[in-house]
């Protein structure tokens, strides 16, 4: 989210392979585990026009997944 408004996109639909972590972001449920993300999400969804949480199962996140994870390597085993 902080990625999408700093590049000033104000229209985004975040999907996530968490259902509990939608559903407190949408006001749905209240778990107090996700408290400091969520008021994360929700100062920046309020700053933009239009955000929007999806439920996306896991198995939709493949590509995704395996460019997190290069990305992740790719850090991890960079001299610093």
């Amino acid at each position: 989210m902080k990625h999408a408004w700093a590049l000033g996109l104000t229209k985004v639909i975040f999907e996530s392979d968490s259902s509990q972590l939608i559903a407190v972001v949408e006001g749905e449920s209240n778990f107090s585990d996700f408290h400091g993300i969520v008021s994360d999400v929700i100062s920046f969804s309020n700053s933009m026009e239009l955000a929007r949480f999806i439920f996306r199962s896991r198995i939709n996140f493949v590509l995704e997944d395996g460019l997190a994870k290069q990305a992740l390597d790719a850090y991890l085993y960079q001299p610093h």
